[in-house]
């Protein structure tokens, strides 16, 4: 009997872990590097490493990784909306997820 009940609550916790990072998120699309421009409107966030090559647009971008965002989500600006520049799908989700979590509203995002 408990080791059905350890087993199940081990198969939810690997269904979770699987949805937070290989499920798309909801409502997050793919933008243009063209369509940003210099519209002041929302935040740039670059979540890739830090030693991942830099890549500047036309705007202020905030580079702080994904191990960083949960600890430092309070110094950007809620009230506008948020763009990722991320290097690969999980990425993208696990970010978007956490910060749509936080309140932000993530428009999109960019591969780089």
């Amino acid at each position: 009997m408990i080791l059905g009940i350890i087993s199940l609550g081990f198969s939810i916790l690997i269904c979770r872990l699987f949805y937070i990072r290989y499920f798309p998120a909801i409502n997050v699309k793919y933008l243009n590097k063209r369509i940003i421009g210099d519209d002041k409107s929302f935040i740039i966030i670059d979540v890739r490493e830090y030693n991942a090559p830099s890549y500047r647009l036309n705007h202020e971008t905030i580079h702080l990784p994904l191990a960083y965002v949960h600890r430092h989500y309070f110094e950007i600006d809620s009230k506008k909306e948020v763009v990722l520049i991320v290097s690969d799908q999980i990425t993208k989700n696990m970010a978007a997820r956490l910060l749509k979590n936080k309140g932000f509203k993530v428009k999109g995002y960019i591969f780089v």
